[in-house]
């Protein structure tokens, strides 16, 4: 393939791999000699395949696109041998396969999302130079080596008291799954990482016998269980039947030596008190006689020699050459049998399921489960449920101030526990590092890589924390895209029934995980709102029709210009390091709008509600105003739009998008008077987006009299209310603007116009209000009205628009204006008519 025609597949990719183009790394994995030594290597491995069959010479490599399956298996084989020929400083699993149709899952992932990384491939392959693939691709890179600082931290994590009852509740919802019919008595526990998945199954093992194994091919802690992982998957060559040999044999030996061990037990002399029964002491002993002695990296003597004679059990049991069977006569069969015959023994009184219960029980075995008859051809449903801001450090309104608020420490004690115990357990290294760890959690990369451009899905996952953004999935490809989220980048998972079935998924508010998005956006390697462009119709999410979602990033990158302008006191202890991260309101709204900044803070109130507040300027009003936030929550509970609710989102760094338009606000900015967070200190920028070309760089003054602090509830009744800022963001106007309303008369609202809008009538001359505002008309969304818009990337905000508007306009296609759109829109007016007066939905039936 031809230079230009190089380029031209590139280019018809996807418009996101341009975001995949990685800046040059300060330091390269590689000299160039070294690069040319491999390259040499790796064509002669790339010959070698070619004459064997597989299709890896340039000119067939040179016919494959990346989107296709032929594109990934070519490029899947390439990525391979680079990693194989890299010296040991590329990641190895990525490149441990023989048959390039079967790469390990880890690889088959990246290479589905990241067309970027296989056109790369592909283009290497054609032109024998492979350095690109070697040095700018962070996620091919080897794991760098975990310090002992860290090691210890995770170590002392795990030993630190629980916290929380989700192990107690773990054990109720099996308990309440037995009382009906399930088909497949298993289940799924379902999670994103750090959210003590592990840690509350390992919990439970105190209260039930458990039996932990891991068979992950990874590193994570508590480490794998090597010794069975490796017997499982020692064969690349394994029947179906053989590993099904190696699936019975396995929980052959697993029941085998856990009753050995349970049936030693009975006879162990129990003191501990009456209240606690003697299957949970069995429990508790048996849990921790595994547990003894794990490291970081391995299991203890116990562990390991517990597999060992679980292996032998199995390999016994069950030869190579067997037969499997689900005989009620067969090994397993009655091993089981016996494991509840020995349960029996060890249990003083009944107390409800425990491992083995979930399996058989004393009254009888069956390994191919009840009939159908019985009861739902289905295993029990997904289990989400985990701790949350168990390590919270508790907070009264008055008690702490916005810099102890926005500190670290106070940031890693909220959400999941992760965070937190390595923050507690770790040296002055592990602290320090908590964000970057944070950040590379988020985007699914390696700690201690250099980060450069995030890839797609690590890109929308530093928007979705922030914005709290939502799928919408319309196809199973979107609803991959969730799942993944919830898989590799920290994506809460709500509910969900039987395997991912009507899975709901959530951003949850946490700071830390925020800050580390702010963090990866501030590195300026990438353009939020190209990738939030990219994402609204790849991945399904959803933005709203009132161009909410835009305008919540707009104020989110005018607080990260003002929070950057602080500068970092790194000096200031960790509970205290917050103060940098906390702005001022009118920092804020200079670095929000392109307006004169004098004449900002020189604007007199547009209502008042003392004869001292209609002489101040909004300078005045808000000159010990501060904010704090760095991401949004969705609220659907409108209670929360109160004094008494939002300084808690204070406490968490939280502001507010309003998912739906029930209330004349969209988003909800929070501002503390002072420097103490407490209920009375707390008042509001209030913004409401119109995403209708009726509203134009005019002002309509009614808007802002519908954003009444008292009605929307704010302000409860008998306050003195604190100063308000109101904004409105006209963002469909064609033209640009940004205008002070000036003192008048407020207006309240008497009929309806539309389904959901008022028409104002003036009150009596004179009388006063009952609240202090200053209101902000903004049209469009322009370099021209927004500071943080650049000229470069107005083309984004409008698509995203567009794209909103048509969620609520079925007559506006999603594509660019064009003639032919136009007319697309007007022959889907014709198909509903009488539902407008625009003539488009009358002129076939009627004579206009």
């Amino acid at each position: 393939m031809s230079g230009p025609d190089v380029k031209r597949r590139r280019l018809e990719t996807n418009s996101s791999e341009l975001m995949n183009t990685a800046a040059q790394l300060p330091t390269s994995l590689f000299t160039e000699a070294e690069h040319d030594e491999l390259d040499t290597l790796v064509n002669h491995e790339l010959a070698k395949a070619a004459d064997a069959g597989e299709h890896t010479s340039p000119a067939e490599i040179a016919v494959f696109r990346p989107e296709t399956l032929l594109g990934r298996i070519a490029a899947a084989l390439v990525i391979g041998i680079v990693i194989t020929h890299s010296k040991g400083r590329l990641n190895s699993e990525l490149g441990s396969f023989t048959d390039p149709m079967d790469p390990p899952s880890t690889l088959q992932t990246l290479l589905r999302e990241e067309l970027g990384l296989v056109s790369a491939a592909l283009d290497a392959g054609v032109s024998g130079k492979f350095k690109d693939i070697r040095e700018n691709y962070d996620i091919l890179r080897a794991s760098p080596e975990v310090t002992q600082g860290q090691q210890d931290a995770v170590e002392k994590s795990w030993q630190v008291e629980f916290r929380g009852n989700s192990a107690k509740f773990f054990l109720e919802i099996l308990r309440n799954y037995q009382l009906e019919h399930f088909y497949a008595r298993y289940v799924t526990i379902t999670q994103s990482s750090g959210m003590g998945k592990s840690r509350m199954v390992d919990e439970a093992g105190r209260e039930v016998t458990s039996i932990p194994v891991n068979l992950s091919r990874a590193q994570p802690f508590p480490p794998p269980d090597c010794i069975i992982r490796d017997w499982i998957f020692s064969s690349a060559t394994d029947t179906p039947q053989a590993m099904y040999l190696k699936s019975q044999g396995l929980l052959y030996g697993l029941f085998q030596q856990t009753r050995f061990w349970l049936e030693k037990s009975v006879f162990i002399p129990i003191t501990e008190a009456s209240a606690r029964t003697r299957s949970q002491v069995s429990a508790t002993m048996w849990r921790d006689h595994l547990m003894e002695g794990m490291s970081f990296k391995q299991h203890g003597h116990n562990r390991r020699m517990f597999h060992e004679a679980v292996k032998d059990s199995a390999q016994e049991a069950f030869p190579k050459s067997g037969r499997y069977t689900a005989d009620e006569h067969g090994p397993l069969s009655q091993l089981l049998k016996h494991c509840a015959d020995s349960l029996d023994q060890i249990k003083s009184e009944s107390y409800g399921p425990t491992s083995f219960d979930a399996l058989c029980n004393s009254s009888g075995i069956s390994l191919s489960g009840p009939s159908s008859s019985s009861g739902t051809l289905r295993p029990y449903p997904v289990i989400t449920e985990t701790g949350f801001d168990e390590f919270a450090e508790p907070v009264a309104s008055g008690s702490k101030t916005l810099s102890r608020i926005a500190s670290t420490y106070h940031m890693a004690h909220l959400g999941r526990a992760l965070f937190a115990t390595r923050f507690d357990q770790g040296g002055k290294a592990v602290r320090e590092g908590i964000i970057g760890f944070a950040q590379a959690k988020l985007l699914g990369v390696i700690l201690g890589n250099p980060l450069r451009a995030p890839p797609r899905d690590a890109q929308l996952a530093c928007l979705a924390v922030r914005l709290g953004l939502d799928f919408k999935a319309t196809s199973w490809g979107a609803g991959d895209a969730e799942r993944r989220h919830v898989e590799r980048h920290m994506r809460m998972a709500l509910c969900a029934g039987f395997g991912s079935e009507g899975l709901v998924t959530t951003s949850s508010s946490e700071p830390l995980l925020a800050e580390a998005s702010y963090m990866t956006m501030r590195a300026q390697t990438w353009t939020p709102v190209e990738a939030l462009q990219v994402h609204v119709s790849w991945s399904g999410i959803s933005v709203g029709d009132r161009g909410e979602v835009p305008a919540a990033l707009i104020v989110l990158l005018a607080r990260d210009t003002a929070a950057a302008r602080n500068g970092e006191d790194t000096s200031a202890p960790f509970d205290e390091d917050g103060a940098h991260r906390v702005i001022s309101v009118t920092d804020f709204l200079q670095a929000l709008l392109e307006t004169d900044n004098e004449e900002l803070v020189a604007q007199p109130p547009t209502s008042y509600h003392d004869s001292n507040a209609a002489f101040g300027t909004l300078g005045d009003a808000f000159k010990d105003g501060k904010i704090w936030f760095n991401h949004f929550v969705r609220v659907d509970d409108y209670d929360v739009i109160n004094q008494e609710f939002l300084w808690r989102l204070i406490s968490r760094g939280a502001a507010v998008i309003c998912a739906t338009n029930k209330l004349a606000i969209d988003l909800l900015i929070p501002v503390v008077i002072g420097d103490v967070l407490a209920k009375e200190n707390v008042t509001a920028v209030l913004i409401q987006v119109k995403n209708n070309k009726h509203y134009t760089e005019k002002s309509t003054g009614w808007l802002f009299d519908a954003m009444n602090p008292f009605r929307i509830g704010l302000f409860s009744k008998g306050v003195n209310p604190l100063p308000v800022i109101r904004m409105v963001f006209a963002a469909a106007s064609k033209n640009s603007v940004v205008s002070y309303l000036k003192a008048r008369k407020v207006v309240r609202r008497s009929a309806p116009v539309h389904a959901t809008e008022s028409r104002p009538t003036l009150r009596p001359p004179g009388k006063k209000t009952s609240f202090t505002a200053y209101d902000i008309w903004c049209a469009a969304m322009t370099s021209r009205t927004f500071r943080v818009i650049s000229e470069n990337h107005e083309w984004a905000y409008q698509d995203i628009l567009r794209y909103a508007r048509s969620l609520a306009d079925p007559y506006i296609p999603m594509v660019n204006p064009s003639q032919f759109s136009k007319d697309r829109g007007d022959m889907r007016r014709a198909m509903n008519p009488g539902v407008s007066s625009l003539s488009q939905h009358h002129k076939r039936y009627i004579d206009v």
